[in-house]
């Protein structure tokens, strides 16, 4: 950094170290942004999590900053304010403008920026194997990649005509941003319930990754049964056109569905059907895509929390014990024996006789029965192979196809840890190929 803008923290020091919020989302912009490194990462979480949040932004504010390339310094504000921290930037803004002239830097131009440090902290991506397999180098990327990932995408755009798959096998993915992603993530509960703290590094990937694709994120915390349904009512209401629309539910949950905070149930197909071609005409023939990251029943199971061996990390799952589950059952229909013409219909005609819940597709972390696990200090192990698998294959692959590869090293991570979980493609009625286009 100039000296002016090294000045500028250590004059602003006792009134920064009370008033700055070293939160995960200041965090993930710096990061993103390389004003700090892996291990500068890890520095300030040790500090965070077994010292005080004053010491953490002090070892960032004089042993950090200071040492990284001028331009840090900009992003340092921006991430201020990314983080809903403007009122600090601006008091170091106002602080450059009443002192910068005293320095002699203020009549020359900026220097140029030196290259961020390439020091990455043990176990980073520069130290990986390469002769590894693609599924071990996305297993890989679950485990040991900072809670908070980094997105690195490639470009790739939508060429008419130019592609490997004819345009009209694919869905037109062309508008910026693609359209509206919602992510629902509850963590407190009024019940018997384990708080999901982790899942808030979930929620940190998934915003960062869906920003990267050109969404427009809305972010959601903590709703019950009823709020889930209206939240995402409120946010159909007001769809734009769009090429693509994604929902991220995130809860405990149950076989077919998902717990609100107040302990009642909410049916996936119940969360799909807002957004069917009846209910929501807009997204019509727009492609859907609902990831779901909650427990499906797990009657074998009655602990919540218990540690594997052979690895440090702690687990966590979405759901609660067979004692805690209501033992309902549901009866199948029974026909009545006659046959079935099916020449006739009930229903009256439509314009296009589409299926209502055409170009959707239902993503759930697990099977029904078994269980979802969260790593106590990273998040989902299913979220975190998401964003792995669209890091790598985003700009080359469609999503069913990406989606393949998620249950393909879900399944290697499940062997791994001996703990049964994969992830289910549900309810794919796309009728062309999903491309994200990064």
């Amino acid at each position: 950094m100039d000296t002016y803008q090294k000045d500028c923290l250590k004059q602003n020091r006792p009134y920064l170290q009370n008033a700055i919020d070293l939160s995960n989302e200041l965090l993930c912009v710096l990061s993103s942004k390389d004003v700090i490194t892996d291990e500068h990462l890890e520095q300030l979480q040790k500090k965070k999590r077994y010292d005080t949040m004053t010491s953490a932004v002090l070892h960032l504010l004089s042993e950090i900053l200071p040492k990284r390339n001028p331009e840090a310094f900009h992003q340092f504000l921006e991430g201020l304010r990314c983080s809903g921290q403007g009122h600090v930037a601006e008091t170091l803004e106002n602080w450059l403008k009443k002192n910068k002239s005293n320095y002699e830097q203020a009549s020359t131009s900026r220097a140029t920026p030196t290259k961020p440090s390439t020091k990455r902290m043990s176990g980073s991506e520069d130290q990986r194997d390469d002769s590894l397999s693609t599924i071990d180098h996305l297993l890989w990327d679950i485990e040991n990649s900072p809670n908070i990932m980094k997105i690195k995408l490639q470009e790739r755009k939508m060429s008419i005509g130019g592609d490997q798959t004819e345009p009209e096998e694919c869905y037109e993915v062309t508008r910026k941003p693609r359209g509206v992603a919602v992510i629902i993530n509850n963590v407190n509960f009024k019940n018997k319930f384990e708080t999901r703290d982790s899942s808030l590094y979930d929620v940190i990937n998934m915003e960062n990754l869906l920003r990267k694709l050109h969404f427009e994120v809305k972010k959601h915390k903590d709703k019950d049964a009823q709020g889930i349904i209206k939240c995402l009512e409120d946010e159909r209401s007001n769809l734009p056109e769009s090429d693509i629309f994604v929902a991220v539910i995130m809860s405990h949950g149950s076989k077919n569905c998902v717990y609100g905070t107040d302990g009642e149930s909410v049916q996936i197909e119940e969360i799909t059907n807002i957004f069917n071609g009846t209910k929501c005409p807009i997204l019509k023939d727009t492609p859907k895509v609902f990831f779901i990251q909650a427990c499906q029943g797990n009657d074998h199971i009655s602990l919540s929390c218990f540690r594997i061996p052979r690895t440090c990390h702690q687990w966590k799952c979405e759901s609660v014990g067979a004692s805690q589950h209501d033992g309902s059952s549901v009866t199948e229909p029974q026909g009545d024996g006659t046959d079935l013409n099916l020449d006739e219909t009930d229903a009256e005609p439509t314009e296009t006789n589409e299926p209502e819940k055409a170009h959707q597709v239902v993503v759930s972390s697990t099977t029904p029965g078994d269980t979802a696990w969260r790593y106590s200090d990273l998040g989902s192990p299913f979220i975190r192979a998401i964003v792995a698998v669209f890091n790598r294959f985003a700009h080359l692959e469609h999503l069913l196809d990406m989606i393949t590869m998620v249950t393909h090293v879900m399944l290697q991570w499940s062997k791994k840890h001996q703990q049964a979980q994969i992830c289910e493609k549900r309810s794919a009625t796309f009728s062309k190929k999903l491309y994200f286009y990064p």
